[in-house]
């Protein structure tokens, strides 16, 4: 492959390079094991989405996670993007191949770095479909998140709609191998007519693509899959001729053919066509067997198409796979940290609703299953029960029975609120909590927000995943997540057209809904330049978060941390767009019952007027160090006060002999790495003339060294 090209796709720093929606991947084998991702969907037309109104552009990038935060460091790693046509050739432009592969190289120098196909693409007319293989190797490759993204420009480069593409483990990722696989694809939305040739309609694509044998050109035994369609009362779909669309459609994929692209708007018109209301909306069951399941990945969209022909929005599948067929399978807890409803349904312009999708596959599809019972239990942002206008709680709890004869819960969140006595607010926001009892394996939480525009067939979409909480009681370990992609904007959605926000939420749901926990948990953001890799510093020059520190308890069960908030409290904007990505370490007594999500809202001619791309929070899988010693930066003669005493022990080890401190860091006043004489004049700076405070942790309380990058010896510190 050519140098110069690999150089230009490798790096992405400026503007527009990074439109972000998508779900971040962590890998789960054993170090040093490469392994292969599938990116289900790439679309290219000619043009940027810089200088060109109604195009589409293609990024996928990657972020190299070992020692950031509290994670331990590593050798770096590869990635590998191998490209592919709709006919499972290589993607190539004028005969040569494109990506075939694009390697990109990780280190803790060079983190984040990203590939945009329109970059390998130029010069070609009409439209480029097809799918990419990425095979993550190297010294440490469980360290890698990847993501991907198909970016649709409207009227202008901050006019904008989003599909996010999770790279999917092509390796399975589950612990039983060979066991046959079940995923639920929560919603099925068709309109009879086109997105390419109708205005306002829906077309719902699923993909799945099979990597079995693509790294060692191997020859394995291929997967079967069977798709079960069913409407919303879980009878299967059927055809206006009344023969089922798919109950089951069964595909065959193996190395001879690794890619199967369905368009349910052809199904349907094979089994006849559609009912005399045009609109058919369901869900899916995907069955994956045969030899070899755990290298088969599955994924779609629903797509709307908008009053122009390339305007477009979508919503992502959010496939999820399902437990082992375990009836009677123990109660879970799944948290929606964010809900978003605003009086008037959708069919209503400028609205939002909020949809719950409950779906148990149990019973069904050849599955086993007993039933189960759903609870949602609806909050404010404070944490206490959302009330309707009368004062009647909406949900504390909503109960509802699923089992063979109905498989299917979608509920509005608009419609539960009304049955309360209609909103007190024009627009209400707060958090679920949906408990499933029963056999609770063969369940799938979901849900998603839905903007209308200028009419109801026109919308915009943010997927709601459903977390589930660990709320067994025990001890849990603190956890490291990764926010791979930051994009914020100058100016607030809510009084600013064509502008980006990015918004981070944070919910504890300790002892709520029946559950287990408590005690409370802590939140540490980390945010870094996506250019230097550093962290990341607002207007006055001083860094924004490392890291700004949130506590959750009983008495703040959610918080909307937003980043321009952040950025502007250290002196505003230092430049119009701010691209980056963050760390968040969760501890405390109880960090397995916090949920996280985010999301960048694009806001377009009001503040009703949006759209999303969600940036799901997940585990970065980069081993975490261990914790390191408290200690109060500014008191080495551990006396548990800084004060003049503290400035002269450190000056008398550096100059006179005396004793020196049994705790480095607490000695090195300025965190600068170094002990000399700086540290005794910060201290004293500090002290008697007004000058900053000792460094995180600073003087006044306890708490670890946030960046363990000098050279100092450890820590012993008594006085904590």
């Amino acid at each position: 492959m050519d140098q110069g090209l690999a150089s230009r796709g490798a790096v992405r720093a400026g503007f527009g390079f990074s439109w972000l929606s998508g779900a971040l991947l962590f890998a789960l084998s054993s170090p040093a094991e490469a392994k292969s991702f599938v990116l289900p969907h790439v679309l290219e037309k000619s043009g940027t989405i810089n200088n060109t109104q109604f195009t589409f552009d293609t990024d996928m990038y990657a972020l190299y996670g070992a020692g950031l935060a509290d994670t331990m460091s590593g050798g770096g790693a590869t990635v590998d993007l191998y490209l592919f046509d709709e006919s499972e050739r290589r993607l190539s432009n004028a005969g040569v191949d494109v990506c075939g592969p694009c390697t990109l190289e990780l280190t803790a120098a060079k983190r984040k770095q990203s590939i945009r196909l329109d970059d390998f693409v130029q010069g070609f007319e009409g439209v480029k479909l097809g799918y990419g293989i990425l095979v993550v190797g190297g010294a440490d490759p469980d360290a890698i998140n990847l993501q991907g993204f198909v970016v649709n420009s409207h009227t202008g480069p901050f006019d904008l709609s989003f599909h996010g593409m999770a790279p999917t483990d092509g390796d399975g990722g589950g612990g039983n191998e060979g066991a046959e696989r079940t995923f639920v694809l929560p919603h099925v939305i068709e309109k009879s007519g086109r997105i390419t040739n109708s205005q306002f309609t829906f077309d719902t694509t699923i993909f799945m693509t099979y990597t079995g044998g693509f790294e060692d050109g191997s020859r394995p035994p291929g997967a079967t899959v069977d798709l079960y369609l069913y409407s919303e009362d879980s009878s299967l779909l059927v055809g206006a001729g009344g023969s089922p669309v798919c109950g089951p459609c069964t595909y065959q994929l193996g190395s001879e053919n690794r890619r199967e692209s369905l368009q349910v708007e052809e199904l349907i018109e094979q089994a006849g066509g559609f009912g005399p209301l045009g609109l058919e909306r369901g869900y899916g069951i995907v069955k994956v067997g045969g030899g070899d399941p755990d290298a088969v990945s599955v994924s779609g969209f629903v797509v709307n198409s908008h009053a122009e022909p390339g305007t477009l929005s979508y919503l992502d599948l959010s496939q999820d796979e399902l437990g082992p067929d375990d009836p009677g399978s123990s109660k879970r807890t799944f948290v929606i940290p964010h809900v978003l409803e605003k009086s008037g349904s959708i069919n209503n312009a400028f609205s939002f609703d909020t949809v719950f999708e409950v779906t148990y596959a149990g019973g069904g599809s050849g599955l086993p299953g007993d039933g189960a019972a759903v609870e949602i239990s609806l909050f404010d942002d404070t944490g206490s029960p959302l009330v309707g206008a009368g004062g009647t709680a909406v949900c504390d709890p909503c109960a509802f029975p699923l089992g063979a004869g109905k498989g299917r819960l979608r509920v509005t969140m608009d419609q539960l609120i009304e049955a309360a006595g209609g909103f007190e607010t024009e627009v209400e926001t707060g958090f679920a909590v949906v408990a499933v009892t029963g056999d609770a394996d063969q369940v799938s939480v979901q849900g998603f927000v839905v903007n209308s525009h200028a009419s109801p067939l026109e919308l915009s979409f943010l997927n709601l995943d459903g977390t589930e909480t660990d709320d067994d009681g025990d001890p849990d370990p603190r956890r490291t997540f990764v926010l791979p992609h930051m994009l914020e904007k100058s100016g607030r959605i809510t009084d600013t057209q064509f502008t980006f926000d990015t918004t981070i939420f944070a919910t504890y749901t300790g002892g709520l809904a029946g559950g287990g926990g408590g005690g409370g948990a802590t939140l540490d953001l980390y945010l870094y330049d996506d250019a230097t890799g550093s962290p990341m510093t607002g207007g006055d020059g001083t860094v924004v978060c490392n890291p700004c520190n949130f506590e959750l308890g009983s008495s703040a069960k959610k918080l909307s941390i937003r980043i321009d908030d952040l950025i502007t409290a250290k002196g505003a904007f230092d430049q119009a767009i701010k691209l980056g990505y963050g760390v968040i370490v969760v501890g405390g007594a109880d960090p397995g019952n916090v949920a996280l999500q985010g999301f960048v809202v694009n806001s377009h001619t009001s503040a009703f007027d949006l759209s999303f791309a969600s940036t799901p929070v997940q585990l970065l899988s980069a081993a975490s160090r261990p914790p390191r010693p408290p200690f109060r930066r500014g008191d080495p003669n551990e006396s548990g006060d800084v004060d003049l005493s503290d400035a002269i022990y450190t000056l008398g080890c550096l100059f006179i002999g005396t004793e020196c401190p049994k705790c480095p860091d607490a000695a090195d006043s300025n965190d600068d790495g170094m002990l000399d004489l700086s540290d005794g004049v910060h201290t004293l700076q500090y002290l008697f003339s007004g000058g900053e405070a000792p460094p995180a942790p600073g003087p006044d309380a306890c708490g670890e060294e946030p960046d363990d990058g000098d050279q100092l010896e450890e820590c012993v510190y008594s006085r904590c």
